[in-house]
């Protein structure tokens, strides 16, 4: 997660990230159907937030999206970011789909 963190910070420095509103919306799913995941859920967003703020990346006040039109935009406008798969895709993905 911190390896995924350092090279979005380093694309956000290059002006690579869209913004919206200034801030650059990261939005993060978790697709596991697993119940430990799903029990542990606010222990990964802690350790997000932690990486986050170690490899210097800032908080929102309000870390989420609370209302769904500003949720639409800030999904829309990641949507549209040109950054390759291997930027997109957490590490191990990348080694079970073999991404280029």
């Amino acid at each position: 997660m911190r390896n995924d963190l350092v090279r979005f910070r380093e694309r956000l420095r290059a002006s690579q990230v869209p913004l919206v509103d200034g801030i650059a919306p990261v939005i993060v799913t978790f697709h596991d159907t697993n119940n430990y995941t799903a029990a542990h859920l606010s222990d990964y967003l802690a350790t997000l937030v932690s990486a986050a703020s170690d490899v210097g990346l800032g908080m929102a006040d309000l870390p989420y999206y609370s209302d769904r039109a500003t949720l639409l935009e800030a999904a829309q406008t990641r949507s549209g970011d040109t950054a390759s798969r291997r930027d997109m895709v957490p590490w191990p993905w990348n080694l079970i789909w073999a991404v280029h």
